[in-house]
């Protein structure tokens, strides 16, 4: 490099000296020739430490005065921050001495130590003054070792107050990293770390700024901290800009890493301050109300004991009176058990006199009808446009009935009867009467869809089933029996209740009339049924046509024999059982 100056502008000697800014190196030149104004030097410069090989700025020629001043001034301020931080590490490490638990007071402590030293490290001002031939490798590997080591502690502080505000493994990351590169600055050539150093800036930047904002803008800081936050954390983030900037000659100006390091421990510093005199107010209440409850003991304790003397007289007192509620309320629980149970049992007889008197209603009226008068206390009178009315006569009743007594008469006709009954439920056909030996029903009295007429049907092919096996068993047992014709005819009907004391259910219309007619013209064991019976239930029966005969009022009728059920819808050979298919297509399932 060449560089000229007009030496008119030195008026104080021809002794001159140069600083080459960055590496603080001087050195003292004499004028070569003094008759002339100008003189040309030749320097040659070399670093084998830094990642910015080159003169940082340009070579100043100045006075002795002035370079003893551009010495002294910056002897003077190293000192003074390095002298300040000692203190406040001093300062915290008492802390520690008093206050062992304290880990945040000894990380501090430490973070504070090696900041006062890499101040005289980075500034170089202080050692190069005591220690002229120092040599430069050294200074480079402390400048390195505070570099990579201090921000360590400062997490470790930071993680102690804020540990749970700041997650812990990115501050375990940048602890391991920092030990690391700490523990390695000796393995490899000091020119490596001038460009890990670089990035490790970068990142401890990017670090910082995320640390602060979780502190900000976490609910639990008051606003005075938040204040003395932002302003450390704006010094830091300015200072660590600037001289990565400056450094890297990406900008001119002067290294304010000392003044801002020196500011942030101060700031820090009030903040543990402020920590420490908040805890010792809190301890001194503590110990003001310690001092005043042993001062005070043994009033407190009659206090108390009076206390807890009334209150136990008066829970004694509670005590007794909820026993005696509780004795009543004993005695009022077994009433009401013995009212409950007798409240049960009147229940239990009503329910059965409910059943028995509904079953004897239902075994009465149809089942509708039945429903109607319990809820309405009367039953409409009712038309329906086609209902299959059902006749039974017994044949030779009256012969017959002269060969029994009238227990045994009464006895078999109920027996028939009930047996009647219990076929008609089970095809939900309703029973209308008895008059003397014959029996009447009809299927259809219902708003049930339903093929009604295959319903009655398969009611009277159960009966005459029945009346066949009872004949046979009272044959065996050389007893008379009943034989009986049925008939059945399909037509509409008016239904009622008529009487007022004894009520009684019937259906009339000449339907009925034309059904009794049916069965007065029925042969003994058959079923016979009209035509309009045939036509809703032949696809189910196989029947047997009679022809048309003459009944009342020179009435001809086609009548039909029932066989059997078909034997696609029987579920037995004989075809007296119905199928479930047949059940399911006439609505009767």
């Amino acid at each position: 490099m060449d560089s000229n100056i007009d030496m008119e502008e030195v008026t104080l000697s021809n002794e001159f000296s140069f600083n080459i800014e960055g590496q603080w190196d001087f050195f003292s030149l004499k004028l070569l020739n003094e008759n002339t104004k100008s003189n040309d030097f030749f320097i040659q410069y070399s670093d084998f430490y830094h990642v910015n090989k080159k003169m940082n700025s340009q070579i100043l020629f100045i006075s002795q005065k002035v370079l003893h001043n551009s010495i002294i001034f910056p002897f003077v301020f190293e000192l003074i921050f390095f002298g300040g931080l000692l203190v406040v590490a001093l300062y915290h490490f008492g802390l520690v001495i008093i206050r062992k638990y304290d880990l945040s007071a000894f990380y501090f402590a430490v973070f504070s130590a090696i900041i006062s030293l890499r101040i005289l490290f980075k500034g170089q001002e202080v050692i190069m003054n005591i220690f002229p031939g120092v040599d430069r490798e050294i200074l480079l590997i402390g400048d390195y070792l505070t570099l990579f080591l201090s921000p360590v502690f400062l997490i470790l502080f930071i993680n102690e107050l804020y540990q749970k505000e700041v997650p812990v493994k990115l501050f375990k990351f940048f602890i391991i990293l920092g030990v690391l590169l700490t523990v390695s600055v000796e393995i490899y050539h000091i020119e490596f770390y001038s460009y890990v150093a670089y990035a490790y800036r970068i990142l401890l930047l990017l670090l910082f700024i995320y640390i602060f904002y979780t502190l900000i803008k976490s609910p639990k800081r008051e606003i005075k901290e938040i204040v003395v936050l932002l302003g450390s954390g704006l010094i830091i983030f300015l200072v660590m800009f600037n001289d990565i900037f400056f450094r890297y000659d990406i900008i001119n100006g002067w290294g304010l890493l000392p003044l801002g390091l020196f500011l942030f421990v101060l700031i820090q510093s009030f903040l543990i301050s402020i920590r420490n005199a908040r805890i010792q107010g809190e301890n001194f209440d503590l110990a003001v109300k310690l001092d005043y409850n042993k001062a005070n003991l043994e009033k407190i304790v009659k206090q108390r004991t009076d206390q807890l003397i009334s209150r136990n007289k008066e829970i004694g007192e509670q005590w007794e009176k909820l026993k005696a509620i509780n004795a009543k309320l004993e005695k009022q629980k077994k009433d009401l058990q013995e009212q409950r149970a007798e409240m049960k049992r009147i229940n239990g007889l009503l329910e059965v006199e409910k059943i028995k008197s509904e079953r004897l209603l239902f075994n009465i009226l149809p089942r509708e009808i039945a429903e109607e008068l319990k809820t309405e206390g009367v039953a409409t009178t009712k038309k329906f446009s086609n209902v299959s009315v059902l006749f039974t006569d017994f044949q030779d009743f009256f012969t017959i009935s002269q060969g029994l007594n009238p227990e045994e008469l009464v006895e078999e006709l109920h027996y028939c009867f009930s047996n009647f009954d219990d076929i008609l439920e089970k095809y939900q056909v309703d029973k209308i009467k008895t008059i003397g030996d014959a029996y009447m029903c009809a299927g259809g009295l219902t708003n049930k869809p339903g093929n009604w007429a295959v319903a009655t049907v398969l009611a009277a092919l159960e009966i005459r089933n029945f009346l066949e096996k009872y004949k046979l068993s009272r044959e065996k047992a050389d007893k008379p029996y009943f034989k009986a014709r049925i008939g059945v005819h399909s037509g509409p009907v008016i239904s009622g209740v008529v009487g007022k004391s004894k009520f009684a259910f019937d259906i009339w219309g000449h339907t009925v009339n034309i059904a009794s007619y049916i069965e007065s013209e029925c042969e003994v064991g058959m079923v016979n049924i009209s035509y309009n019976v045939y036509n809703q239930v032949k696809h189910y029966f196989e029947c047997e046509s009679r022809g048309k005969i003459s009944v009342g009022h020179k009435t001809d009728i086609e009548m039909f024999y029932v066989k059997m059920i078909k034997p696609d819808y029987s579920a037995d050979a004989h075809g007296l059982i119905p199928s479930d298919l047949m059940l399911k297509e006439c609505g009767l399932l």
